[in-house]
């Protein structure tokens, strides 16, 4: 992915509370620096068309995308444009800010090399929807200048979401599957806000208008739009769902629902509809070719119908035991769906977590290790590595057996993931042995979380075999820091093993906090 997606929140910027709590556990992205060079080029109020095009045209690959899609189709110039200084003299400032923009920001966005989050498809469906946004405000005769890039970004903040949150992000789409909620409830239920909100938060912070921000904040709420963006966002609610109809992820959303939208808000009949929605599946190929997305073409949906019709006719004249057969095999295939759903999960616990603590194994710590490693070096920031054992272990085995040391293991384990934050990775490496991984976390705010534990573990009083026993742990702290030479998670773990020797060589029951050097 190109760029630095994390960063510190702005503190020069000045945060609304929603803000300052995306802030905390949502990190939003920055922008590249040609967006903000656009951004700033119409903020000032001196800002000329010539500071726009320069800037645009700074980047020929940039330029060459903006000049074909304001030659194609949707804007339906009878000349020919050939430079960026003529297309913002045709189109205007705002309309050729918002196309550079638009390209600058899906390019950002994409990276399918190592995510289980299909960017591609998530931004064919966003021009789709952009295209149908900007088509609708046109039919509306709605000021259309933002329509194009509020219908691009109305979902910005699900990569936002997917990019902060990852594997427990995904867990939403899972659970849509299985009870078909609106993601922004199931958003709601499990992190206390929507990719609404975080996507208008993110578009506040990077310096868009509020002709933007607002509509995008409110495209999915039925109830407490404000008067004055409440005709955008129901264009944003419409464009959406005519994408997911062209896209085949319509959930519900047929054409008889889209119908009538364009008959209550554009006034269309049905032709004049399919007509319509025929034009938005045209344009959007075009332009998802400029955006170079790879897949499969739009079919138009008169053909989707046409084919969905004829494959009725097929099915009549034995539709009552079809639909029984359907029915059945619906049934079934749910139930092999959760069997399935519920083997894997099974499975995925099997391969990573420790059977006997119920944290990760090693073999999932070493994996994760490397990959915190790799994202600490590709966005220059730090992590720490925290490793540690339980003193005089091999006594309690000797003196109360193994079944004994094995309960003492699942209750330091349980006391540990207890004091661990929830951004932590913890981990059972082996035998009496933990590590714990802990993610944008320098090395002196390691050692105090380290130094916690320990005091938590010293101060517990454990029954065992008709005694009460005291249990003390050793640790070992280390941890990179974006100004590190370090090249390899191996030399990292190193270090904290080192660390963790020299606790134990000490006195035991302390933190050695060594950090890493050459």
């Amino acid at each position: 992915m190109r760029g630095s997606y994390f960063l510190k929140t702005a503190k020069e910027r000045t945060m609304t509370p929603l803000q300052t709590l995306i802030g905390n556990d949502i990190q939003i992205p920055t922008l590249p620096s040609i967006a903000v060079m656009i951004l700033e080029a119409v903020r000032d109020e001196d800002s000329s068309l010539e500071s726009l095009a320069k800037v645009v045209s700074s980047d020929p690959a940039l330029a060459a995308r903006v000049l074909k899609v304001t030659n194609s189709s949707l804007y339906g110039l009878r000349n020919k444009v050939s430079t960026i200084k003529q297309a913002i003299s045709i189109l205007g400032l705002n309309a050729l800010k918002n196309i550079a923009l638009s390209f600058v920001i899906v390019e950002s966005f994409q990276d399918e090399s190592d995510s289980d989050f299909n960017f591609s498809f998530f931004w064919k469906r966003a021009v789709t929807a952009a295209v149908a946004a900007d088509m609708i405000a046109r039919h509306m005769k709605h000021k259309n200048d933002e329509a194009f890039v509020c219908g691009l970004l109305q979902d910005i903040g699900v990569v936002i979401f997917f990019l902060a949150k990852g594997q427990e992000y995904g867990c939403i789409f899972d659970e849509k599957k299985v009870n078909d909620a609106p993601i922004a409830v199931l958003e709601k239920k499990l992190f206390g806000i929507d990719h609404q909100e975080v996507g208008a938060a993110a578009l506040d912070l990077w310096g868009l208008p509020a002709s933007i921000v607002e509509p995008i904040r409110y495209h999915h709420c039925e109830r407490g739009v404000p008067k004055e963006v409440a005709k955008h966002a129901r264009i944003l609610q419409l464009s959406d769902r005519i994408s997911a109809l062209c896209h085949g992820t319509h959930n519900g959303q047929t054409f008889t629902t889209i119908k009538s939208l364009l008959r209550e808000m554009l006034n269309l009949g049905e032709d004049a509809a399919k007509s319509l929605l025929d034009q938005v599946a045209k344009e959007s190929n075009d332009i998802i070719s400029f955006f170079e997305l790879p897949g499969t073409t739009i079919k138009p949906i008169s053909q989707l119908l046409q084919e969905a019709n004829s494959e009725l006719a097929k099915l009549n004249f034995s539709y009552e035991h079809l639909a029984l057969q359907y029915q059945w095999e619906k049934e079934r295939a749910l139930e092999l769906a959760q069997a399935l759903k519920s083997a894997n999960e099974k499975l995925k616990s099997m391969a990573f977590r420790d059977e006997l603590t119920g944290l990760f194994n090693q073999r999932y710590f070493l994996t994760s290790l490397e990959n915190e490693f790799n994202r600490a070096i590709r966005y220059q920031r730090p992590f720490s590595l925290v490793l540690l054992d339980i003193d005089r272990f091999k006594k309690v085995n000797d003196e109360l057996g193994h079944r004994a040391g094995s309960a003492l293991i699942r209750i330091i384990g349980s006391a540990l993931e207890r004091v661990s934050r929830s951004t932590d990775l913890l981990a059972r490496y082996g035998g009496d042995e933990f590590a714990l991984i802990c993610p944008e976390t320098g090395v002196k705010a390691a050692a105090i979380l380290a130094q916690r534990m320990c005091r938590t573990i010293e101060q517990l009083v454990i029954p065992m075999c008709g005694k009460k026993i005291n249990i003390t742990i050793s640790l070992g702290v280390t941890g990179y820091e974006p100004a590190s030479s370090i090249n390899a998670s191996a030399m990292l773990f190193d270090a904290a093993d080192r660390a963790l020797h020299l606790s134990k060589s000490n006195g035991r029951n302390q933190v050695t906090m060594l950090p890493y050097s050459d």
